[in-house]
């Protein structure tokens, strides 16, 4: 977790998190939520997971 600054953090989620999670254990540090903002372009991120999946395929076939 960054702080950004008195208002805003920055939290970097792995695959086996989920965001829930996350805003209970904010919510029980006593951090209120008023908005929450994905960094990553949903788009941007099923194209390069198409990639990456395509050049595993292409490694196991030759």
């Amino acid at each position: 977790m960054i702080k950004i600054n008195d208002y805003q953090i920055e939290v970097v989620l792995n695959q086996q998190q989920d965001v829930a999670s996350l805003i209970a254990a904010l919510m029980a540090k006593g951090i209120l939520i008023e908005r929450i903002n994905s960094k990553e372009n949903r788009l941007e991120k099923l194209f390069m997971d198409i990639i990456n999946e395509n050049e595993k395929i292409n490694r196991v076939v030759a």
